[in-house]
């Protein structure tokens, strides 16, 4: 009976730390620090097709913003095995062009 009891407490002292830890979500990464610079635009491009260009012109204006990096942050739960929900948080941080 003791023995009994003694594995009940160490199967409940693995597995209760495991579930409390993966019930709780991640703080969010602290802001970007760089600011965001001011907005470099080109001409609209010739040769679009017409729905494209109607876009375009609707969102933009005849000016495009040049695109050069973003970063792109957030919070997930992932499950890569046996469907156990893990709480993760990612950044993703893109030079367009170069990486």
């Amino acid at each position: 009976m003791k023995f009994m009891l003694i594995i009940i407490v160490l199967v409940a002292g693995l597995f209760l730390p495991a579930g409390l830890g993966l019930s709780l979500r991640p703080a969010p990464f602290v802001p970007h620090a760089e600011r965001t610079p001011p907005f470099r635009t080109v001409p609209l491009p010739g040769g679009l097709p017409e729905p494209v260009k109607r876009f375009y012109r609707m969102v933009y204006g005849d000016a495009v913003p040049v695109i050069e990096s973003v970063v792109i942050t957030g919070r997930a739960a992932i499950r890569p095995v046996m469907r156990i929900p893990l709480p993760a948080r990612f950044v993703f941080i893109h030079d367009a062009g170069k990486s």
